[in-house]
């Protein structure tokens, strides 16, 4: 019982972590991006913007990792091509290994549908090709990352055959001995430096979630292979074109957030989009604005603020004008926001955001109109 109070006392620790560095990193992403648009990509400051941009989305996964661990995280499902999204982050796979390793990346000739958060899913590939890489060392070796199709498979958890897509990842490096084989999912334990420990934790809690399996082989010096199964599904033959660019010119937002740094560059990113945008810090200068006009399209605002915080500003909202679109936004996961909001019709959009989920997110509640015209 001590262990597992202390185990909830640290992911309550990591969750607030988790959330002031999100934080930090709506500004360091909002701005980076802001600084790209309109620039000619082969200018010498646009390489460093981008690799802002690279280094913090980083962060912000490695955020999102740590909620999961403390149970904050709930995953966003759709349908998708896991051989697509192995193909989608194929780069980043070759970033995410050591110099000396070689990553070799063996598709499935057909396309395999899976019902998943894509985010938690390139988060689970990449936890195990670092951790690959890590047990290769510095010497020259091998990653080979493959997917394919498997028809038959029964165990405990899946008893019976059913189709699985399969996701493998294996290495040449040093191996496991069986003691720490048998520890390798428990949070917090590693044979790396201080401060690892949770990937593998997060990566079975992301695949027990998905209602998947993992299956580890692995000897001393003789290397590792991870079968990852995910339940398969069938995919749609259409593909959805995309619509044309469109513009929220003329549209008014207000935005509410007690950090200036993140207000101001959520501004300049609903200015980017063509919104007319009005600011305050508080929930409670929110109400009063809302009492001077109610010619708002839709309110952007923070979940966790002192005094009025985002839910309790949301409903007194509601109140004023129960059409009005609300966007709670927050560095902490969406569990925390109150069911009653989300029957209301209160939405969560999770920080750090880009410019394009921020725009996605204002697609729900506005309806913009062809680019160039006024809303």
């Amino acid at each position: 019982m001590l262990n597992s109070q202390k185990l909830e006392s640290l992911g309550v620790l990591a969750g607030g972590i988790a959330h002031d560095f999100n934080n930090l990193l709506m500004s360091i992403i909002g701005n980076a991006e802001l600084s790209q648009v309109g620039l000619n990509q082969s200018t010498e400051a646009a390489r460093p913007l981008r690799d802002i941009s690279l280094g913090a989305n980083r962060a912000a996964e490695l955020c999102r990792q740590i909620l999961a661990y403390a149970g904050e995280v709930s995953p966003q499902r759709e349908d998708h091509d896991l051989v697509e999204l192995v193909a989608e982050i194929s780069s980043l796979l070759r970033m995410s290994a050591s110099k000396q390793c070689t990553i070799s990346v063996r598709q499935a000739d057909a396309r395999l549908g899976i019902n998943a958060d894509a985010s938690q899913i390139s988060q689970l590939i990449i936890n195990l090709i670092v951790n690959a890489s890590d047990a290769i060392g510095n010497r020259p070796g091998t990653v080979t990352i493959g997917t394919a199709r498997v028809d038959t498979v029964s165990d405990a958890e899946h008893p019976g055959p059913r189709p699985f897509a399969m996701l493998e990842v294996r290495d040449d490096g040093v191996g496991m001995m069986p003691e720490v084989k048998e520890r390798m999912f428990d949070p917090f334990f590693s044979t790396k430096f201080a401060g690892r420990g949770l990937g593998m934790a997060t990566v079975q809690g992301i695949i027990h979630g998905h209602g998947g399996s993992i299956f580890v082989e692995s000897e001393p010096s003789s290397g590792t292979t991870i079968h990852v199964l995910l339940p398969l599904r069938d995919l749609p033959d259409h593909v959805e074109k995309a619509p044309p660019p469109r513009s929220y010119l003329g549209r008014r937002i207000l935005i509410v957030d007690d950090e200036p740094d993140v207000l101001d560059v959520a501004v300049r990113m609903a200015s980017e989009l063509g919104l007319i945008t009005d600011a305050v810090l508080s929930g409670e200068d929110a109400l009063y604005r809302l009492e001077e006009t109610s010619d708002f399209d839709l309110i952007l605002m923070d979940l966790s603020m002192p005094g009025m915080g985002g839910a309790a500003a949301a409903r007194a909202a509601l109140a004023l004008n129960p059409s009005l679109p609300i966007l709670l936004s927050s560095g902490y996961s969406a569990e925390g926001l109150p069911e009653g909001l989300l029957r209301a019709g209160v939405e969560f959009l999770p920080k750090p955001y880009s410019l394009d989920a921020l725009e996605a997110a204002l697609d729900q509640h506005i309806d913009p109109g062809p680019a160039g015209q006024l809303g």
